[in-house]
């Protein structure tokens, strides 16, 4: 591991050519501290919230209304990660849809995949690579060797999930003082609608498929 300014530094996965304030649509994964089991469980292939799970599923609803350059595609509270597909769209393309009337949408806070409205964001995501990169972000001193692309300088993705991870932390800490997220959190660069398509099973399956998922309890 690196020193910056005499100190230890997290190194940054964060795709150097990428500036994370474009528009673009981004599937993300959070996880909890040790990937411990505090929003629920699953129960025959369904997510069924306890009380922390409730919390972070209602303020990832909010965060469009926090941050207006933000859509929600869809996403899944699961008990220990959420997964969830976030559009940044400074050009306003409109709402991603309604969200799904199933009872698993309801279970699950999952939203329809919305490609008709976002389509002209992810077709805005040129970065002139090839490769499909997936990323891990981890909180840093604001400016520094990062110039431009700093996450704390943007209305970006960083300073969404910054504020997401906080207000959970904090409304959790109501319930069990000993919540927390891991520190860093992933996301992938979504490039066109057919891998957005993909990615939007992907989380809407997560539940029936939980005991398989690399995040099972079971499967570390």
């Amino acid at each position: 591991m690196k020193k910056f300014a005499g100190k230890y530094r997290i190194q940054t996965a964060r795709a150097p050519w990428w500036d994370y304030a474009n528009d673009g649509a981004y599937f993300v994964t959070i996880c909890t501290a040790h990937r411990e089991c505090y929003f629920g469980d699953v129960v025959n292939g369904m997510m069924k919230f306890n009380e922390m799970g409730e919390i972070a599923n209602n303020i990832w609803d909010e965060i469009p209304r926090q941050f207006p350059y933000a859509e929600l595609g869809v996403y899944q509270v699961m008990p220990n990660h959420v997964h969830g597909i976030i559009v940044i769209n400074h050009t306003k393309c409109g709402d991603l849809g309604e969200k799904r009337d199933d009872d698993d949408a309801n279970d699950g806070g999952m939203r329809d995949d919305g490609t008709r409205g976002c389509r002209g964001a992810i077709n805005r995501v040129s970065t002139g690579c090839n490769a499909e990169t997936i990323t891990s972000i981890a909180d840093e001193t604001p400016g520094g060797i990062t110039g431009n692309h700093n996450p704390m300088l943007h209305d970006n993705l960083s300073r969404i999930l910054r504020w997401y991870k906080g207000r959970v932390t904090f409304e959790c800490h109501q319930t069990d003082v000993n919540f927390g997220w891991q520190a860093r959190f992933h996301d992938n660069i979504i490039r066109d609608t057919a891998s957005y398509n993909t990615i939007s099973e992907y989380i809407i399956n997560n539940p029936a498929k939980w005991d398989a998922d690399k995040f099972h309890p079971s499967n570390r």
